[in-house]
């Protein structure tokens, strides 16, 4: 998973250890761009069993997933997205407009 600057900080400050610090232990760099290390079975390093451990400061692109664009963009893709996240289909019914802002970058808790 991608991650901002500012991102890294407000994770760092969750863990309660310093940017430096979460950046060492937690993040590698890719293609310029700072990204979660990955943790068992190639899973995020933050995921406890099916829950994020960092929940509350998860980067952007955690909050936006499944809502991808290259995940809505066929049917197909979709179907392979829901066999891959068990999440999917267990919580409230997004609208199709809804979904298009969130894979647009917003986030559920932007969107009214």
């Amino acid at each position: 998973m991608y991650l901002t600057e500012s991102e890294a900080e407000k994770i760092a400050e969750f863990l309660e250890t310093s940017k430096s610090n979460f950046i060492n232990w937690f993040t590698r760099t890719i293609n310029d761009r700072l990204c979660l290390v990955d943790g068992e079975e190639e899973k995020c390093v933050f995921l406890d069993g099916s829950k994020c451990s960092i929940y509350e400061v998860r980067p952007l692109q955690c909050r936006t997933y499944p809502f991808w664009k290259e995940n809505i963009k066929t049917y197909e893709r979709w179907k392979i997205t829901c066999s891959e996240c068990p999440g999917i289909g267990k919580g409230r019914i997004i609208p199709y407009e809804k979904i298009i802002e969130i894979s647009k970058g917003k986030t559920l808790d932007s969107i009214k």
